[in-house]
């Protein structure tokens, strides 16, 4: 089992990035935050991080308004946050895949 952090950092480290560079985008502040948002800010492959969690963006569902997200805390688990979950800000990740050639 994977806490949170844990499942992000396994499965970022699977799609291609090297420890340093992931700890580095995922564990850092920052991010757009998604607060008033009516729009995907996030693409599937980006995070979604609070004060205390962090979790996989892998799909959207615009009719709803809602990111599908991936998050372990206690097993994995297929949810879904709306898109203006003003708890959390969006990790753009898309650069990093892009500089690793995926």
């Amino acid at each position: 089992k994977f806490d949170c952090s844990g499942f992000v950092a396994w499965s970022l480290r699977q799609g291609c990035l090297d420890k340093s560079i992931e700890q580095q985008q995922t564990t850092t502040g920052g991010g757009i935050p998604l607060a008033g948002k009516t729009e995907a800010v996030c693409e599937p492959g980006d995070a979604l991080a609070s004060e205390s969690h962090i979790v996989l963006v892998i799909g959207l569902d615009d009719e709803n308004k809602r990111y599908i997200i991936a998050e372990s805390s206690n097993g994995l688990v297929i949810n879904t946050k709306p898109y203006n979950d003003a708890g959390y800000y969006c990790k753009k990740l898309d650069f990093i895949y892009a500089a690793h050639g995926n």
